[in-house]
């Protein structure tokens, strides 16, 4: 009777073990989700802080609409970004956006198509922005340079 005690004590202490363990990880888990999406956050406000960007367009300014990707595991956020640039802020803006992409969704359930998705939007928008260049050049029947 006594070792059938010891035993039934011996499972119910390594029971409550692994359920705070258990816990635990799982707490650990979630606080490194939350910090890595606050510093994701963080970084992409840093960068859209660093740009003149408006909804509105001004003299000479092209448009670009580019997709952010960031996320870790599950959890994937994609933000669009729709603004007017100068056409060398632009291109630096969307360097830089694109960095951010392929930095801060290393660990999402999506890694293996962000490079792609970012390298490829990224693209579009330079040749996009040529684009608008070039039909602002067309339009403008000034003597003026583009």
């Amino acid at each position: 009777m006594n070792a059938e005690l010891e035993t039934t004590v011996i499972v119910s202490v390594l029971t409550v073990v692994t359920i705070v363990i258990f816990a635990g990880v799982v707490w650990m888990i979630y606080r490194f989700v939350k910090w890595y999406n606050k510093a994701a956050e963080k970084a992409l406000t840093r960068i859209v802080s660093d740009f003149d960007a408006s909804l509105e367009p001004k003299d000479r300014d092209v448009q670009i609409t580019y997709h952010t990707y960031s996320g870790i595991f599950f959890h994937v956020t994609q933000i669009e970004h729709n603004c007017y640039l100068p056409p060398e802020q632009a291109k630096d803006f969307l360097r830089r956006l694109r960095n951010y992409s392929l930095k801060w969704a290393i660990l999402s359930q999506g890694c293996l198509f962000v490079p792609f998705l970012a390298f490829g939007n990224y693209t579009a928008q330079l040749k996009r922005i040529d684009h608008q260049i070039r039909e602002r050049c067309l339009n403008n029947h000034s003597s003026r340079p583009c």
